[in-house]
């Protein structure tokens, strides 16, 4: 399978060669798509959902993922790397960090921390899946947030919905020049990335996750 490497260009013109007929520039990536990474502690499973810079450096400026945790580990260090964290299901995971600080990650908890300060893990009962968000510190910045009823998000340079509901429908309302809209659906554990010249109307029934990511302003 081929890793996704998701420059700004590619994220908001992933229709490049056929801009003409889609109208639209956005992309939806399932399962498939995901690049699956065994941890070398053979202790649980990454799958890369997308990664990018702004630099057109030879490594990831920003980074999303999701992990499958089947046992008690350590977190690998990220030196200059801001991460955010949450569990997607199980019952959750107490992380331990080196200044003795621990914080339970349960129950759509979100956690911020540097990279360079890597904890322990411990799962709370039986294995666990988390959702991950890493940003290469002064390059890049990013929001997450969970996604609920009602939901309106404030769409940045680049924007990332992942699902864990059944389904969702959202409508995608491009600004300008013809204010065209267009209906789509994703399913469960699906992403949309999108960039930020668009509206969005997103159904009452919707869950996941809503990430926003920014080049740091110099």
């Amino acid at each position: 399978m081929k890793y996704i490497f998701l420059s700004i260009y590619l994220i908001l013109h992933p229709f490049s060669n056929s801009i003409a007929r889609s109208d639209f520039e956005y992309k939806i990536l399932n399962e498939n798509d995901y690049v699956k990474m065994p941890w070398v502690n053979g202790k649980g499973v990454t799958y890369e959902i997308a990664r990018g810079n702004f630099y057109n450096s030879k490594t990831w400026d920003w980074r999303v993922s999701r992990a499958e945790v089947t046992e008690d580990n350590e977190f690998s260090l990220f030196p200059e790397v801001d991460r955010k964290i949450t569990v997607l299901n199980g019952e959750g995971i107490e992380l331990s960090f080196p200044n003795k600080t621990k914080i339970l990650l349960n129950n759509q908890r979100i956690y911020s921390f540097q990279g360079e300060n890597a904890p322990t893990s411990k799962l709370i009962g039986n294995n666990v899946q988390d959702f991950n968000v890493m940003t290469r510190r002064g390059i890049a910045e990013s929001n997450l947030q969970n996604l609920e009823n009602n939901f309106k998000p404030k769409l940045e340079e680049i924007n990332l919905f992942y699902i864990i509901s059944d389904k969702c429908n959202f409508i995608i309302t491009q600004k300008s020049p013809q204010n065209l809209f267009k209906k789509i659906t994703l399913d469960k554990n699906n992403t949309l990335i999108i960039g930020d010249k668009y509206e969005l109307q997103i159904g009452s029934k919707c869950k996941g996750l809503f990430t926003s990511i920014n080049k740091v302003k110099e």
